[in-house]
């Protein structure tokens, strides 16, 4: 019992540190340089939705395997609370895939408006010799 309350600390915490790195997001999204990195932004809010999507199919299935409703001494049978727990944390994976998906439009116009600002700037004489946001960790660097 120990081990899983060492787990459910950590998921808390893993989420309290996303809920931080969105408030970082949200302060920082009109900066200076907010729509030069936002293809590169995009990119990894686009891969963090798909971790988020894989953490909560897996929660869901660790509600099954919980130890109340799994092994060779299953003491009871799987409640309706449990059964709508795990149906409603499949919906939020699935809905959290959907959105993640959603980030591949928006990262596509955000590197052409940032290819168009810069072909722009070139024509003005006025061109950086790189894109602040055009590599990344990810090796994302243009729109599927």
């Amino acid at each position: 019992m120990k081990t899983s309350a060492r787990h459910f600390a950590d998921i808390a915490a893993s989420a309290h540190q996303l809920q931080r790195a969105a408030g970082f997001i949200q302060q920082h999204a009109s900066a200076d340089d907010a729509v030069s990195n936002l293809p590169v932004a995009l990119a990894h809010v686009e891969e963090a939705l798909d971790r988020l999507a894989a953490g909560m199919t897996i929660a869901a299935h660790a509600v099954e395997a919980w130890p109340p409703y799994s092994g060779a001494e299953r003491q009871v049978e799987e409640s309706p609370e449990a059964q709508a727990l795990r149906w409603h944390l499949f919906h939020l994976a699935s809905r959290l895939k959907g959105t993640q998906e959603s980030c591949v439009e928006p990262r596509r116009f955000a590197r052409t408006l940032l290819d168009q600002g810069l072909q722009q700037l070139a024509a003005d004489g006025k061109a950086p010799s790189a894109a602040p946001g055009a590599a990344c960790s990810l090796g994302v660097s243009s729109p599927r």
